[in-house]
């Protein structure tokens, strides 16, 4: 089998590995509802999944504008 790879640079105010986890599973070919023949191996065996995190720098306000940083204490 042959496995698509791609590289993503995410900037987020959760854990990293949280959003890229979420990132993967948007981008999976699984759908939200049951599938006649679709087996837990089968979903597992084509799920996308996160290869590698590399962590880059920390910033402090969203490089997007208009994004808002999570609220917090």
């Amino acid at each position: 089998m042959e496995r698509i790879f791609a590289t993503y640079l995410i900037e987020t105010p959760l854990a990293v590995e949280n959003a890229a986890a979420s990132l993967a599973g948007e981008q999976s070919s699984g759908t939200f509802v049951a599938v006649p023949g679709e087996t837990g191996e089968l979903k597992q065996r084509f799920a996308a999944r996160v290869e590698k995190i590399t962590p880059h720098e920390i910033v402090t306000t969203p490089s997007l504008p208009g994004a808002r940083p999570l609220p917090g204490p």
